[in-house]
């Protein structure tokens, strides 16, 4: 019952009066310990649910039906004093329920770029040292994932140091983007590998899997070696995105995938498959927002397609391509 009413054509009035009925079931029946272990499921149905159909909006390219999400789902739990006292009561709750919503408006802030203040939702949801340890996990990479945009955005090295001393040897996506960032290729591959052969043995990969998944490959393909292996691995990051999303027009991330191409073609001497290359890039960037869900992608990825395009061509014997990148640098 509790997996129905997390369903999401299911309205928010009906989900509160049904774990207000667990509840007051609970108090008249309190040798019932099962009641309360329904209304404690259903809570992170909820949960998961929003956060589930928030990430699927916003690999779409939705950016503000995603937060729309998230708040219609915060404004539904009306946190506050009189507000589910039941829950509220018991012990823990309303400090565990606080600390998810930081969790929540830090992502938003970060999925606008402003990482200034999801910094602050991150490291205040990092403090309590009772914290869960999966959700311990999840802030420390989060966290160590901003301080790669910050490093980048600051040019403050510091920040990946930070970043470098937070992270835990289980966060291994996290840990793959410093080494990269710092210049250690090598510590970086062998954490790729490692990941890929972890993607490869899931049998069903969630929406989270799945972006995970795409984000290792653009790791790989950040770590090519040539123009040639660049080229293939920057294309089975597009084979993989629409199988992912076969029903999808393509989001922020093709387009940029779409720039390293370019340049991956023009080095290889392919100067037709470059400009069709440059010209899928500027049709998917011209119509979606910019996008920081994968780390990097809005900003030091992107910034690094551009200088790879501008320093292998010769933008004035082309300034049809030189035209239409500037826009966007």
């Amino acid at each position: 019952m509790a997996n129905y009413f997390a369903q999401d054509d299911v309205p928010m009035v009906s989900r509160i009066h049904f774990i207000k009925s667990l509840l007051t079931a609970f108090k008249i029946v309190p040798s019932q310990r099962w009641i309360l272990d329904s209304a404690k499921q259903f809570l992170r149905l909820q949960v998961e649910s929003a956060y589930q159909q928030s990430v699927i909006m916003r690999l779409n390219g939705d950016v503000e039906g995603s937060e729309r999400v998230i708040k219609l789902f915060t404004i539904g739990l009306n946190i506050g004093p009189s507000a589910h006292a039941e829950i509220a009561g018991l012990p823990g709750k309303q400090e565990h329920l606080l600390r998810d919503h930081i969790l929540c408006v830090g992502r938003i802030m970060r999925g606008k770029g402003r990482f200034e203040e999801s910094k602050i939702c991150f490291q205040t949801c990092s403090r309590p040292p009772w914290l869960p340890k999966y959700k311990r996990y999840l802030v420390q990479s989060s966290l160590a994932d901003l301080y790669c945009e910050l490093a980048y955005l600051t040019d403050r090295t510091a920040y990946l140091f930070e970043a470098e001393e937070m992270v835990e040897p289980q966060l291994k996506t996290a840990k793959t983007t410093i080494r990269i960032r710092q210049g250690c290729s090598e510590d970086a591959a062998l954490l790729v590998r490692e990941l890929l052969a972890v993607y490869g043995n899931l049998r069903q990969l969630n929406i989270v899997d799945r972006l995970g998944h795409v984000r290792v490959l653009i790791a790989l393909a950040r770590l090519s070696r040539g123009p040639e292996e660049a080229r293939k691995r920057w294309e089975d990051v597009l084979t993989w995105n629409r199988y992912y999303n076969p029903s999808e027009e393509e989001v922020f991330t093709c387009g940029v995938v779409y720039l390293f191409l370019c340049a991956a073609w023009y080095k290889l001497g392919d100067t037709a498959k470059s400009v069709e290359s440059f010209q899928n890039a500027m049709q998917v960037l011209r119509r979606k927002r910019v996008q920081f869900l994968i780390p990097g992608v809005g900003t030091y990825l992107f910034r690094d397609a551009c200088d790879q395009i501008q320093s292998s061509m010769r933008w004035s014997e082309d300034p049809t391509m030189s035209k239409g990148l500037q826009p966007f640098y």
